[in-house]
């Protein structure tokens, strides 16, 4: 009860154009300065450390009970939930979900309450993502496991630990463990299935030939008809092609946005609430991640960007695996595209520097990454619009959609440049100093009126 009480003390109503606003997030200054990160409220940034604090001491806690002695220093999981600067997303999503819907509840949360929905399931929701990503490291030859040593080691790491998952969850969860499980359960399934879906469906040959064998999923797999879509409105392209697309938009809602959908299902069940804003929007913000992680495919591993579970190498992974995304699939529909359906049709064996460039240059000159950068934006929006700003939780989920405008990685499709000289350099760090400060007034200027960022 000291958290909701807590943010009910703190949810001050002001007139402003005879509407009442709510102030809905903690004062600036309480902001770490140690971690400042463009396109993410620092508000957030202070939350995700918290939690990201809270999944470490889970995690130390689950190693202590739980043999995991095979699990290398610099393993993902290792990597992902015992960093002191981790921010952790998808635990935090959970969080909030529980946050937001419990924020006006009159029901005491118990000290167990708060270690379930603050601690515990936060960290299983992380613990089922880094599974993931060992598997997909093996499915798309990711972080130099392509060879057998490699894929074995993954497969194995990632069975062990899904059985150490379940033991926890039956162990320490006591009249909830049957129901999460079962959810667990699901969003392994879905990622499964979803992987299915890219083989069967996604690849190159399938774009070319056009020809789509019979679906094989269940109906509790298929993407919501309304937000399929709204999607497929969204987004131009040959009447011919249109299967083709939606079995991708099918293919990234499993991947990606099915954990987030089925997290917010869970919440929901365990609170005994309904919320159709709360889901529509996990499911759109899920599919638009996904989407940004396929434009961010394209930049070239020599810019030498990383993530806690991608190294630059990985870039183009999605070419190499000749998977057609959004990028792919504007650039194959809008004309003369030689660079990539060469590469598409020689499958060569290595992705050497010079193809980076060529690719890279081909979907930037093309005007084809803009176009879906652009679309991006605005399924974006559409998932920053399905919230009211009357909870005072709202801010951080539209916050969270903000990655369509702001994220490391874009920043190299709109500079461009083969080889940077001092000068460039210096050019370009001086307008990305510009575009960082801006986004820091940005932030202030919403953090004293207590709204969210907008998205324009």
């Amino acid at each position: 009860m000291a958290n909701t009480t807590a943010v009910r003390k703190a949810t001050i109503t002001n007139r402003n154009k005879g509407k009442v606003r709510e102030i809905i997030n903690p004062p600036i200054k309480d902001i770490s300065k140690k971690i400042v990160k463009a396109g993410i409220h620092p508000n957030r940034v202070k939350e995700m450390l918290e939690t990201g604090s809270l999944i470490r001491e889970e995690y130390n806690n689950f190693k202590k009970y739980y043999n995991v002695k095979y699990v290398d220093a610099d393993s993902i999981v290792e990597v992902k939930l015992n960093s002191k600067k981790n921010m952790p997303l998808r635990a935090y999503f959970a969080k909030k979900i529980h946050d937001y819907l419990n924020y006006d509840s009159r029901v005491v949360l118990s000290s167990e309450d708060i270690q379930f929905y603050h601690k515990q399931l936060p960290f299983i929701i992380e613990m089922v993502i880094c599974i993931q990503y060992y598997h997909n490291q093996i499915l798309d030859g990711k972080a130099g496991v392509t060879h057998q040593d490699a894929i074995s080691k993954n497969l194995l790491i990632a069975n062990l630990l899904k059985e150490q998952l379940y033991k926890y969850i039956t162990d320490r969860l006591g009249t909830r463990s049957n129901l999460v499980k079962e959810y667990v359960i699901q969003m392994f399934e879905f990622v499964d299935y979803g992987q299915l879906v890219e083989q069967h469906f996604n690849r190159y040959q399938n774009f070319k030939e056009n020809k789509f064998p019979k679906s094989f999923l269940d109906e509790k797999f298929l993407i919501p008809q309304d937000i399929e879509d709204k999607l497929l409105k969204t987004l131009k392209y040959p009447k011919e092609k249109k299967t083709f697309l939606k079995w991708y938009l099918q293919r990234i809602y499993m991947t990606s946005a099915g954990l987030f959908l089925l997290t917010t299902k869970l919440i929901l069940q365990l609170c005994k609430k309904e919320n159709k804003s709360l889901t529509r929007f996990a499911t759109l913000y899920g599919i638009n991640l996904q989407l940004v992680n396929d434009n961010c495919d394209f930049v070239p591993s020599k810019h030498n960007q990383t993530t806690k579970d991608k190294i630059a190498t990985d870039a183009f992974s999605d070419l190499r695996n000749s998977n057609v995304t959004l990028p792919t699939f504007i650039r194959l529909t809008s004309g003369k595209n030689e660079s990539i359906i060469y590469f598409l049709e020689q499958k060569p064996k290595r992705m050497t520097t010079r193809w980076e460039d060529k690719l890279f240059k081909d979907i930037v000159d093309s005007g084809a990454m803009a176009t879906s950068m652009a679309l991006t934006k605005l399924f974006a929006k559409a998932a920053y619009n399905c919230l009211p700003n009357d909870n005072p939780h709202t801010w951080a989920f539209k916050d969270m959609t903000q990655i369509a405008r702001f994220n490391r990685y874009y920043y190299y499709f709109k500079n461009p440049v083969e080889e940077f000289s001092f000068f460039q350099k210096f050019n370009i760090a001086i307008g990305a100093l510009g575009e960082f400060v801006k986004h820091i007034f940005i932030a202030i200027e919403f953090g004293l009126t207590k709204q969210p960022v907008p998205m324009v």
